[in-house]
């Protein structure tokens, strides 16, 4: 009788082993699903960071290109095109100049020609006389 206690006293500790040890492996699973399922959350945070963070330098950089788009018009309007303005005022000055002196040139050259055409018939009038 004692052999048979013994032996279930075995059966027991051995039943309980491998309770223990079912346990542990139910433990050990959850726990590495739990680690699986923790790595996997911060995983897909720092990928919504790293697309936050992308959006945020494309807008940085898309203000940034406005802002010096917005300059360079404000510089045109402000320094250029007064300075366009007044080279074509000088332009046109300077071409009604050169036109108002092409036009007295030629009343001059006119004027020339119609006194030496006047001298011309006056000296005829006298030859013919």
């Amino acid at each position: 009788m004692a052999e048979i206690m013994k032996q279930r006293n075995m059966q027991e500790q051995l039943r309980s082993e491998m309770m223990d040890a079912q346990e542990k492996m139910k433990h050990d699973k959850m726990q590495q699903l739990a680690e699986k399922y923790y790595y996997h959350d911060m995983i897909k945070q720092n990928e919504s960071k790293q697309a936050l963070k992308e959006m945020n330098y494309k807008n940085f950089y898309q203000h940034t290109a406005e802002a010096q788009k917005h300059a360079e018009d404000m510089h045109v309007n402000q320094v250029l095109s007064p300075q366009m303005k007044r080279k074509n005022d000088i332009d046109q000055f300077i071409d009604k100049g050169v036109k108002d002196e092409n036009e007295r040139k030629l009343r001059d050259e006119v004027s020339r020609l119609k006194n030496r055409y006047e001298q011309y018939q006056d000296m005829n009038r006298t030859l013919k006389v």
